[in-house]
């Protein structure tokens, strides 16, 4: 159950009725975004007060219930983000955001970081010792908590990567990054580098010298072939994440969603807002 200020949920519905959602009566809002996944979960959403009616409730955290001024509802029926539906989802989605990332960008390159065995042991150590600094044993986690810490260490030095690329280029360049558990258990990190500006290229021998912890891997591509390997890794496993530039692929107006049987067009920020992904 959510809480939200009543204004707040009044624009929710409107947006909720204007995507095909379903007025129940006077009160009740029922909005289906779940699509074709496998173990959708309804998200409860009321309506709080105006801090007008503040004085007459008493407090803000009352409790729900029949004649009390929390009663505008919104059902939201989403995805799960779990079941292979939604991983599927997932990545169909990234698919087009890095599809029109290379339309969009003057050169693009694809490369693979991955880390020596002993680098892939510091960071583990690094990793267990954050755990036991939050008051977490780190053997006692599950093999995808473990990762999940893991590559949590990894990626601040990937942070630091990209900041020296930018740095050392000069270029405003973009990017896309998705993690994926190798078949040994350590972490793979697959990338599409896109140039912005023609004037500040990146070059081969940037890309080459900066990451110093492993084996790295890069080249120019063009079309979708490389979008599509990129990210057909976040529909094989959960353990798969992505980080991206900000409002990665957001050059299309319009986003053509399939639910229920019924088409619907919105824009990536209206996708964004619903919690669609």
């Amino acid at each position: 159950m959510r809480l939200y200020h009543h204004r707040d949920l009044v624009r929710m519905i409107t947006r909720a009725i204007a995507a095909g959602g379903k007025r129940l009566n006077q009160m009740d809002t029922e909005w289906d975004i779940a699509g074709n996944c496998q173990n959708s979960y309804t998200q409860e959403m009321y309506a709080r007060p105006e801090r007008s009616n503040m004085n007459a409730v008493g407090n803000r955290d009352i409790v729900i219930g029949p004649g009390l001024p929390h009663s505008l509802r919104l059902f939201m029926h989403t995805r799960c983000r779990k079941c292979e539906n939604c991983l599927k989802h997932r990545a169909a989605i990234w698919r087009c955001r890095a599809r029109d990332e290379i339309k969009a960008s003057s050169r693009t390159w694809f490369g693979t970081l991955t880390c020596r065995p002993e680098e892939h042991y510091m960071f583990r150590l690094k990793a267990i010792a954050y755990a036991k600094s939050r008051k977490v044993v780190f053997d006692d986690c599950s093999d995808h908590e473990q990762f999940t810490r893991t590559v949590a260490v990894i990626s601040k030095e990937i942070t630091k990567w990209i900041k020296r690329l930018r740095k050392n280029t000069g270029s405003p360049l973009r990017y896309l990054i998705v993690v994926e558990k190798h078949k040994s258990g350590d972490p793979h990190f697959h990338l599409l580098i896109h140039e912005v500006d023609e004037d500040q290229p990146v070059l081969h021998r940037h890309l080459n010298q900066l990451w110093t912890y492993g084996f790295d891997h890069f080249k120019l591509v063009e079309g979708d072939k490389a979008a599509n390997y990129v990210c057909k890794y976040l529909s094989k496993s959960l353990l798969a994440r992505v980080r991206a530039s900000k409002r990665y692929g957001a050059y299309n107006d319009l986003i053509i969603i399939e639910t229920g049987g019924k088409r619907d067009a919105m824009t990536l920020k209206q996708l964004t807002r619903n919690s669609v992904f």
